[in-house]
């Protein structure tokens, strides 16, 4: 796709950190918050009620305080950054 626009990608690049989730005061009730809002342990607990929500929520704060690192919650994560530069033709000038 990018070829075809006119750009040529360069090789990309894996970057590694922390995905930091909660801070502040209580860093684990900020991750659970904002996770319990927004991502795939989001939608396993709006979906469920009761007793089985309470378990959800009870293993993602068990997640959260595992991964609690001095005075916010970290979890590993990863991302691939891309570059890509506009493609010269033959004659070496930009199409």
């Amino acid at each position: 796709m990018l070829k075809q626009a006119g750009w040529r990608a360069t090789t990309p690049q894996r970057v590694e950190f922390a995905y930091r989730a909660g801070g502040g005061a209580d860093p684990v009730a900020d991750a659970v918050d904002y996770l319990s809002r927004i991502g795939p342990a989001a939608s396993r607990i709006r979906d469920t009620h009761g007793a089985e929500r309470e378990q959800a929520l009870a293993r993602l704060t068990s997640a959260c305080v595992d991964r609690l690192a001095g005075d916010a919650v970290e979890f590993p994560a990863a991302a691939w950054i891309w570059t890509a530069h506009r493609a010269r033709d033959s004659q070496g000038s930009l199409p």
